[in-house]
């Protein structure tokens, strides 16, 4: 092995792009990732990334309050300086064609913390999505949860995979 501990191998770089944190990406990505946290997101007190999401969530309807089981891993959850918490999911493709995920994550945060003890309100959540001009993207603004199951949410259970 050499002194960068490659054996006298270097990496290969992907065609057009540089590696970031061991993932090929397409130049330019850091730019707009820095770009969205400037504009968007300088009100951190503290950041949980791969947050575990595992509990019964309970979320508002156009006719109430629906429990749902709620179970994944949310890339990146912000508790702001002004004490609230914004879901923030990564894409490095473009934007999804629906954007109530983060909502309903933010929701689910929520009362992990206020189980915790901490009261704490949402803040806009959503996704950055890296192919994209302008990367924020933001979140469906819950309580736009239909009573009848649909978008997303079949049988007490989320249908989409995180």
């Amino acid at each position: 092995m050499d002194a960068r501990g490659t054996g006298g191998h270097r990496p290969r770089r992907p065609a057009g792009g540089v590696r970031l944190f061991g993932s090929a990406v397409s130049t330019g990505v850091l730019e707009k990732a820095l770009r969205a946290e400037v504009e968007h997101f300088g009100d951190v007190a503290s950041r949980s990334l791969e947050h575990e999401i595992d509990a019964d969530v309970s979320l508002p309807t156009e006719v109430g309050a629906r429990t749902v089981h709620l179970r994944g891993r949310v890339d990146r959850v912000d508790f702001t300086t002004d004490g609230h918490v914004r879901v923030i999911d990564y894409k490095t493709g473009r934007r999804p064609s629906q954007t109530l995920q983060p909502g309903v994550y933010a929701h689910a945060v929520q009362q992990q913390a206020q189980a915790a003890g901490r009261q704490v309100g949402i803040a806009s959540s959503g996704y950055v999505a890296f192919r994209e001009d302008a990367p924020w993207v933001p979140a469906e603004v819950l309580p736009a949860l239909p009573s009848g199951g649909s978008r997303g949410l079949i049988g007490g259970r989320a249908s989409w995979a995180p």
